[in-house]
């Protein structure tokens, strides 16, 4: 367990933060979420001893809410929502517990994604125009009159398996610090606005194709990184090539922070370190370093001048000039990097 779970409750009995002694187990699910601008009911200093009293299901945020209703539904006892079990004004709690992230995901029984939910205030179950469905009758084989449910099919797809709304926004692809969490986990539940997914090492399934299959696994690109993360055969190249792709969509997602930049990795560089047995420096590695050198700002990289363009640092002590941390904003590795000539 974490150091902090929520003991989720049940009906008659109020949630609260636990905090288990040092190696005990159980198990837990984790929320992968937005916050939004809300920050109306986190875990401080001054309320931790209150928290671990308990609190009514109602004054959490809806999407920490429906989280709770979800674990209770599927008898899961814990749950770990960094709002609560991380606690927000203490500087070296969060630090703490920012370096435990690749234990959190990697060691919860399923984490639950709110895809589409912008807020922490938006809930789990959205709804999108095309998700309503009409009532229907047919005519079954035995003559008898039966009723059946259709709905719009959706003809796009989110992580490859996932059928959603061309309009959806697809939220939480957006925001940097779940991408470690998403691809740390071992099994998903996606909350989207057009359909309930479910994803593991094994098999996918949605509300439309609700038999479980392998079909789709091979082709999701989270998938595809747990599995070179979960391989121990998986080559050193391989492992470096996948990083700097890594590097490149997180630099291409949101932080409310800046200064996040290196934290909102730090599990997955944890969990690389494992398979790379190298020095972490600062979002690169010393093995094949001169390899992980040859990145580049995009805005030089589409500025009309070049020569006068300069990317602004995050502040002098953050991360040394040579490291991609240093910057805000997408950067991008030259294809000299994954060349086996190089």
């Amino acid at each position: 367990l974490p150091t902090r779970v929520i003991c989720v409750g049940n009906t008659s009995q109020n949630p609260f933060i636990y905090e288990p002694p040092p190696g005990k187990f159980g198990t837990y699910a984790a929320l992968s979420y937005c916050w939004g601008k809300s920050r109306v009911f986190t875990t401080t200093i001054s309320t931790l001893i209150q928290r671990k009293m308990g609190f009514a299901l109602n004054e959490l945020p809806k999407t920490c809410r429906d989280a709770i209703t979800v674990a209770r539904e599927l008898s899961i006892p814990y749950l770990w929502i960094d709002s609560l079990c991380i606690i927000q004004d203490s500087q070296a709690d969060w630090e703490t517990e920012a370096g435990q992230m690749c234990s959190v995901y990697q060691n919860a029984l399923l984490t639950i994604a709110a895809v589409d939910s912008p807020n922490s205030n938006s809930g789990l179950f959205l709804t999108c125009p095309s998700r309503k469905t009409i009532k229907l009758e047919s005519l079954a084989n035995d003559g008898r009159i039966c009723e059946i449910f259709v709905r719009r099919a959706h003809t796009s797809c989110q992580f490859n398996f996932v059928h959603t709304h061309p309009e959806t926004h697809c939220i939480l692809t957006t925001r940097g610090w779940t991408l470690q969490e998403v691809i740390l986990s071992q099994r998903m539940l996606w909350f989207t606005a057009s359909e309930l997914a479910w994803e593991c090492g094994a098999e996918s399934a949605c509300e439309c194709d609700a038999t479980p299959t392998s079909e789709w696994i091979c082709q999701s690109d989270t998938r595809l990184m747990r599995t070179t993360l979960t391989r121990t055969s998986s080559h050193s190249t391989d492992l470096h090539h996948s990083w700097r792709a890594l590097v490149q969509e997180f630099t291409r997602r949101d932080l409310t922070q800046a200064t996040d930049r290196l934290p909102a990795i730090s599990g997955l560089a944890a969990s690389f370190k494992r398979h790379i047995n190298s020095t972490y420096l600062f979002g690169l590695w010393k093995d094949e370093l001169e390899r992980h050198l040859l990145w580049c700002s995009d805005s030089f990289r589409n500025s009309a001048s070049q020569i006068s363009c300069r990317s602004p640092s995050l502040g002098q002590g953050y991360a040394p000039s040579w490291s991609w941390a240093s910057i805000p904003g997408a950067i991008w590795f030259s294809n000299l990097a994954n060349q086996t000539n190089f």
